[in-house]
């Protein structure tokens, strides 16, 4: 990802997490790897994700929903772990969908891009795939969070570029740009 690293810098060890918004498992492997976390839980809303989840136990427990579909508290852990997550909403729930991951645990990790980087693209036919909105480092500054920004990794070798910028022209163009990461400690506010 490019800003695994400052989350890895941020996330407290040996507490429970949940990792909402899950997708293919990296954060189950990169918790597990380092030795994060005691217990680790996805919530992931496309079935066949959550499905392969299950089947590669890297989590303790996988949970199939939205995160938007979960009452608040529905579960209650130390951190969790919600990256590239929030621009598949729609913008008119980003405050509920802050307001559910604050609830589900005491410290919320996330991260964004930096702007807009609109992908509108359901890749292997999962519709919640879709960028819907995007988010500036005010808006999560504006809601009581630490926010970090992390440029986008160096460009790659001369060799590689070519096939890098035809994968972005077929991709509509969006170009990759910096990330915000954002922290919600506990002792901070909550969202509105």
């Amino acid at each position: 990802h490019g800003y695994d690293w400052k989350i890895l810098e941020i996330a407290p060890r040996g507490r429970s997490y949940i990792d909402a918004g899950a997708g293919f498992g990296f954060w189950g492997l990169e918790l597990r790897s380092y030795k994060v976390c005691s217990e680790i839980t996805a919530i992931e809303g496309f079935e066949p994700f959550a499905e392969d989840l299950k089947r590669y136990g890297l989590y303790d427990r996988v949970i199939t929903s939205n995160i938007l579909d979960l009452p608040e508290g529905f579960i209650k852990r130390d951190v969790v772990i919600c990256t590239d997550v929030i621009e598949h909403q729609d913008p008119k729930d980003s405050d509920r969908f802050l307001r559910i991951l604050e609830s589900l645990a005491d410290m919320v990790i996330l991260s964004t891009p930096n702007g807009r980087s609109i992908n509108d693209v359901a890749q292997f036919g999962n519709e919640l795939n879709r960028h819907r909105s995007y988010y500036n480092e005010a808006f999560f500054k504006d809601r009581g969070y630490e926010t970090f920004i992390i440029p986008y990794a160096p460009r790659p070798p001369k060799v590689f570029r070519p096939f890098i910028d035809l994968y972005w022209r077929l991709r509509g163009g969006a170009k990759p740009i910096s990330q915000i990461v954002a922290v919600k400690r506990p002792g901070m506010p909550q969202s509105r």
